[in-house]
């Protein structure tokens, strides 16, 4: 509940400031989602063939090892990488916890119940 809280939220903030509308900032999560997830499944396929290293012809056995490295940092980027500034993210409505306050003077001066 927290973080749907959060998002909505965001959904609002986007909306006040730079006038993404609420309908508008879901699409754009949406597709923001979608591409990662493309991007992630197409990295994990990569690095299960080796069909891909047919693509480098003479350097493939050279390069072998830089593939799934290569891979596995698209998929570091993809999956860690802040959203835009027009998808709405949880993360950027970030919660304080309460400081503790002190009782003013003004209340030790004053009499106790009698």
């Amino acid at each position: 509940m927290g973080w749907a809280t959060a998002w909505s939220f965001d959904r609002l903030r986007l909306w006040l400031e730079r006038g993404v509308t609420p309908e508008r900032a879901l699409r754009n999560w949406l597709a923001e989602l979608a591409v990662r997830a493309l991007v992630v499944t197409a990295a994990c396929a990569g690095l299960g063939r080796e069909s891909f290293l047919r693509l480098l012809g003479p350097f493939a056995t050279s390069t072998a090892y830089l593939l799934p490295l290569l891979l596995s940092v698209v998929v570091c980027l993809a999956l860690f990488t802040p959203p835009l500034a027009r998808t709405p993210a949880a993360r950027r409505c970030l919660r304080t916890p309460a400081a503790r306050a002190r009782a003013p003077r003004l209340l030790r001066t004053l009499e106790g119940p009698r």
